[in-house]
């Protein structure tokens, strides 16, 4: 039987880390958490529950570290995870078949996103639109350093997605109050801003008007997340904003550098405002 990585990264993750190993060390044979510089004990309980740890500079998001990560594995399958994620056993029990069958290279596997306290079925966020290449052969997936990048397979390399089925899925704990959601959201935008930034042309008025409205009704009406109740008008309120927040930093920084502060534009402004103030102002 192939052996099989599975490969976390981690920033104080120590809420959340002992349950993700514990999801596949069972059914793996090593454990690779690859951290950015926690202040807390997530690496600490990670080596306690055998897993190899390494060191990477804190960046503020999982795509760089991931890069590495990926090296330090070792085994033929690897698997990726992020700490606040799970796998459920009957995932576990059809990527073993896979293995052990050799039939794919490449698997998508659906994911289960749980929004303050609940599943999300419907929307962009439900199990089978967010499917993620997170389990493949060594050297048969491509990964960039960007923030929210989809790998991309090899040329010639066997692709099945998984269903989702039961609990049959990665299963994402991924926000446990709405504060949480809004301050992943700042960071998110903040980066995607930056990586955007003289990349290409400003955005237009009419669509930064547009693709809020676009990105709500895609995401409440087209893919029904309007049957996840309120949490399902939350996300898509957010994904709306999300969209429109990440224009306008990438404007700001346009215009105002990539300080994101508009401190330049000010000081004219300042300037004749404290010049008032000068004894000669009124002559």
């Amino acid at each position: 039987m192939p052996k099989i990585s599975a490969v976390i990264v981690t920033l104080n993750e120590e809420s959340n880390i002992k349950q993700a190993i514990l999801s596949v060390k069972p059914w793996v044979d090593e454990i690779v958490v690859v951290d950015m510089m926690s202040d807390d004990r997530t690496v600490e309980l990670a080596r306690s529950l055998g897993a190899a740890t390494f060191d990477h500079p804190r960046v503020g998001f999982v795509e760089p570290a991931r890069l590495i990560a990926v090296d330090y594995a070792r085994g033929e399958w690897i698997l990726i995870l992020d700490a606040d994620e799970m796998i459920s056993y009957s995932l576990s029990m059809e990527l073993l078949r896979i293995v052990e069958h050799d039939s794919a290279d490449v698997c998508l596997l659906p994911r289960l996103n749980y929004v303050l306290g609940k599943p999300m079925m419907h929307g962009q966020p439900n199990p089978d639109r967010d499917a993620q290449m997170r389990f493949f052969k060594r050297g048969t997936l491509q990964f960039s350093d960007k923030i929210h990048s989809v790998p991309t397979p090899e040329a010639g390399a066997r692709v099945i997605k998984v269903k989702f089925a039961g609990n049959c899925a990665i299963h994402h704990f991924n926000s446990y109050n709405a504060a949480q959601l809004i301050d992943k959201m700042n960071r998110y935008t903040t980066i995607e801003a930056e990586q955007l930034f003289g990349q290409r042309k400003p955005t237009p008025t009419t669509r930064l008007l547009l693709w809020p409205v676009y990105s709500f009704m895609r995401e409440y009406f087209i893919d029904h997340g309007w049957r996840d109740g309120w949490r399902g008008l939350y996300r898509a309120h957010l994904a709306g904003f999300y969209r429109l927040s990440r224009e306008v930093k990438y404007l700001q920084f346009v215009e105002c550098g990539q300080t994101t502060q508009c401190n330049v534009q000010y000081a004219h402004e300042v300037a004749e405002l404290l010049h008032e103030y000068s004894p000669d102002a009124g002559k």
